[in-house]
This record gives C-alpha cells, sequence and structure tokens, in this order.
C-alpha cells in the first residue's frame, strides 16, 4: 500500500482542492522523495507526515554572500601615463556596479543583489583613504572636494596605489521579500605601477 503525502505551506492551489509541495512515496514505511508536486487531499485512512524544510540562518547566508564572485575593481590614476609629480594632487577613481547572483543552498532558492558601499584606497606609500564613492576623472570646473587625491611627499620612488571594494548585498529566499545581508565582503584590488618625480622648469620667453 502507498499514500502520497507532503510538505505543505506553499498555498498555491493545484488539481482537486490540493496544494503544491513536495511529495513523497510511502511504501513498506519507508518515504521516498519525489520532488515538488501537486498534494491532493488524502483518503480517509492515508498516512501523511510534515517535513519541514531546512532552517537557513543569516550566518549561513552570510556565508554565502561572501563566495559569491564579485569583481574587483581597477584603479585608474590621473595624470596618465604612469608618472605623476611630487607634491602634486595625484587624482584616483574606479568603477563599480552593482551585481546579482544566485545560488542553491540546502536546496533552496537563494538570490543576491550585491553593491559596493565603500572604498579603501592604498596609496601606495603607507597610506590610506576611505570614502563611499568611486571617486571621478578630472573634469574642468569641479570642486576639489568632489575627487578622491593625494599627494606624495617623496620624489624619485615607484609607488603601487590599489584599491579595496567592499560591497554590500540583500536577499531574498526562495522568491520571499528582499532583506539586508548581516556583513560585507571586501574585494582587493590589482595595484598599478606609479612612478613619483619632480617637475622640470621649462624657460619661456
Amino acid at each position: 500500500m502507498s499514500a502520497a503525502d507532503g510538505c505543505g505551506g506553499s498555498g498555491i492551489p493545484c488539481g482537486d482542492g490540493g496544494t503544491v509541495g513536495t511529495t513523497y512515496t510511502l511504501a513498506g514505511g519507508v518515504h521516498t522523495n519525489n520532488g515538488m508536486g501537486c498534494i491532493e487531499p488524502t483518503e480517509p485512512g492515508a498516512v501523511t507526515t510534515a517535513a519541514a524544510a531546512p532552517v537557513i540562518t543569516p550566518a549561513m547566508i552570510l556565508s554565502a554572500f561572501r563566495r559569491i564572485p564579485l569583481p574587483d575593481s581597477e584603479i585608474v590614476v590621473q595624470p596618465p601615463g604612469g608618472e605623476t609629480l611630487v607634491n602634486f594632487d595625484t587624482i584616483f577613481s574606479t568603477e563599480a556596479e552593482e551585481d546579482t547572483a544566485s545560488v542553491s543552498l540546502l536546496g533552496q532558492l537563494l538570490e543576491f543583489e550585491a553593491f559596493p558601499s565603500s572604498y579603501t584606497w592604498e596609496h601606495g606609500d603607507g597610506s590610506t583613504q576611505t570614502t563611499d564613492h568611486p571617486g571621478r576623472a578630472y573634469a574642468e570646473g569641479v570642486a576639489a572636494s568632489r575627487y578622491v587625491s593625494h599627494r606624495y611627499e617623496d620624489a624619485q620612488v615607484t609607488v603601487e596605489p590599489s584599491v579595496d571594494t567592499t560591497w554590500s548585498g540583500r536577499y531574498r529566499l526562495n522568491g520571499g521579500p528582499w532583506l539586508p545581508v548581516a556583513g560585507t565582503v571586501t574585494i582587493e584590488g590589482d595595484p598599478s605601477s606609479l612612478r613619483v618625480v619632480e617637475g622640470q622648469p621649462n624657460l619661456v620667453g
């Protein structure tokens, strides 16, 4: 004798008064999981059980978020060409866009939306700065406060500036409501070689 039973709770109607859920076959005292299907109302005497979905904790969600392949950020330096002047404002910027990913966790669908929330700029001379924006390229008439910039104090040295991007995110489980991820992940950027030189005076007449 066999009987179909399932894990209810979806609330999605199907068949003749049934609901969508996980279906099982009971035979010889052994339950076999048949996957998702339509769970019809059982006949008198049928055997039914309830199989709860595995619990997914915030810590498990953060761990999954930290494993998704988020991009690193490439640092852009101005002036271009791999050289800058000592005691001169060197401008940094980068690009980072929102990213999405979907993973399966304990047989359940976990969707992420990730977005950059802060940037840590490694100047290459031992100093750093952190911003909540990716900087911008130089444009005439833009106030200096809107740039990410740094002045190097030593000339005739080569430094390797880089930018690390910290990502925040939100998630939803099995198509449910969007909720914030309880933590962040930081992706280190590759360094760029930059030579700091002294300016050479030029006579004009």
